[in-house]
């Protein structure tokens, strides 16, 4: 059958995609990284903490700043995962005080970041935002702030 026998095709229609779309509007397959965090001028608050910018010392395993992490790295900053412009039902809310962001997973590789998914049974829709290149932690903590300008808040 795989020796160039092609008399097993019959000229089936696959499908591209597994859904179709019932409302005549263009879906938006791309992969995008919530997370609740303070604001600053519509621009989120850059720091340490739940509701803020930035990687605390558990988010970078306790390293030092000097130290060298690679893509292979396995933490960073947690966020919530959702595909197109639906908001993901598990956004965690971490208070009054915080508005929803998003930024398209995409747009981190010009910053030498990458947003993905990460499985975690006890948290659906789990993702971090890790290191694309080789680099210091220190250089990761600065990457991850400049990326303030790239977030809009949802809600």
């Amino acid at each position: 059958m795989l020796n160039g026998d092609s008399s097993h095709a019959r000229g089936y229609d696959i499908p591209l995609t597994g859904t179709t779309d019932t409302t005549g509007e263009p879906q938006d397959p791309n992969l995008y990284l919530y997370r609740n965090m303070r604001s600053v001028g519509g621009m989120p608050m850059v720091g340490e903490g739940l509701d803020k910018l930035g990687l605390r010392d558990r988010d970078v395993n306790l390293l030092s700043n000097s130290t060298m992490i690679t893509p292979l790295f396995s933490n960073g900053l947690s966020v919530t995962v959702g595909y197109g412009n639906a908001i993901p039902s598990d956004v965690r809310n971490t208070g009054k005080k915080s508005i929803l962001f998003r930024i398209s997973a995409s747009s981190l590789l010009s910053y030498g970041l990458v947003g993905l998914p990460v499985p975690n049974s006890s948290i659906p829709n789990y993702g971090q935002i890790r290191p694309a290149i080789p680099m210091n932690v220190g250089t990761f903590r600065t990457l991850i702030q400049s990326t303030a300008p790239a977030w809009q808040p949802v809600k």
